[in-house]
């Protein structure tokens, strides 16, 4: 997972899931201070764990249920902020058994996440950005930016 140790950090569009390492925290904060913005935090024992003299502010934050579902999303000694734009949903990866984090049709990350002035994704694909949002959806949350690919066929029409 993310460890922050006497340290501040921002992070964006970030994925963390199903870390087993340590206590099996995704996200362990200790002394440190953490704003996450665009965040899936699932399938851990503890989504984020924030120690005394720590704090952590989360915006737009995908939890999990079912199978993704943290055991417990946090455990609070310092400070955590979690906003009001939380999901607690399926993440809905391709392939998650092979690593492929990337998010499939329907996942509950697509379209929710909120402009973080990142352009592209871990794969390099373009991300709607500020000035795409009249006539584009918002980002997704995660490092992945779902771009559906289409196949046209072609079109044939006859003379009657």
């Amino acid at each position: 997972g993310i460890n922050v140790y006497y340290a501040t950090a921002h992070m964006v569009h970030t994925t963390v899931a199903r870390n087993t390492g340590g206590n099996g925290q995704g996200i362990y904060i200790d002394g440190g201070h953490l704003w996450m913005t665009n965040t899936i935090l699932v399938g851990h024992e503890v989504g984020i764990q924030v120690e005394y003299d720590s704090y952590a502010t989360m915006t737009h934050t995908l939890w999990g249920a079912g199978a993704w579902a943290n055991t417990t999303n946090w455990v609070i000694d310092g400070s955590l902020d979690i906003g009001s734009d939380n999901w607690y949903e399926e993440p809905d990866f391709v392939d998650p058994d092979t690593f492929d984090y990337h998010l499939a049709r329907g996942s509950a990350a697509i379209d929710v996440g909120l402009y973080a002035g990142v352009d592209t994704d871990m794969d390099g694909e373009i991300r709607p950005t500020d000035g795409d949002r009249d006539t584009i959806a918002t980002v997704d949350l995660g490092a992945d930016e779902f771009v559906p690919h289409w196949a046209f066929l072609p079109l044939i029409l006859r003379n009657h």
